[in-house]
């Protein structure tokens, strides 16, 4: 402690107290507090392999599909509560966010193995990232989606264009990969 007061008086400042203004009797709450969102942010990112904004963004979006979708089956258009539909909502972004821990913890199993050629190790973690990072994007789109058509319910006019161009897409995909299961079975 005396050599932190020395450089403390070094710099001007009478000790530790002062360095830390008049606030310093909640340096140790604010600290404590800070440490702990650390080791907690530390460990998701570390083990869900996203950033703990994107995670915020996925828990507020669900939240607010949750919402939005209570106000407008139960408010906007008058239907009575559907536990099942609701838990179901709570579910699959849970069953999601699973996947994303999953694949990440893949991920970096690959990269801490030794696979011998190197490239096939480089390969095989390419294709968990792919996979890991296309969920992510999957589960966000998703969300949006999802938003989307609880508004869409409302007769929000962008919540409705939306919705259409997203459905019309959707079905174009399984068209086409209906068409790819065909051409490769026979």
């Amino acid at each position: 402690m005396k050599t932190i007061n020395y450089i403390l008086k070094l710099m001007g400042f009478l000790n530790v107290s002062d360095f830390l203004g008049k606030y310093h009797p909640l340096f140790g709450g604010v600290f404590a507090s800070s440490l702990t969102f650390g080791i907690i942010t530390g460990f998701i990112e570390t083990h869900s392999g996203i950033s703990i904004l994107l995670w915020i963004f996925f828990a507020a979006g669900t939240l607010f599909d949750l919402l939005v979708g209570l106000y407008t089956n139960l408010i906007y258009l008058k239907l009575k509560f559907e536990s099942d539909r609701f838990f179901r909502g709570i579910f699959k972004p849970f069953v999601m966010f699973v996947v994303i821990f999953l694949t990440n913890t893949f991920k970096r199993g690959l990269e801490n193995s030794h696979i011998k050629p190197e490239l096939l190790e480089d390969l095989a973690v390419y294709m968990t990232a792919t996979i890991h990072y296309s969920f992510v994007i999957t589960i966000g789109v998703f969300i949006l989606l999802s938003i989307a058509e609880n508004m869409a319910k409302m007769d929000i006019r962008a919540a409705v264009t939306l919705t259409k161009i997203l459905n019309m897409k959707i079905k174009k995909l399984e068209k086409f990969n209906d068409e790819n299961d065909i051409d490769n079975a026979a």
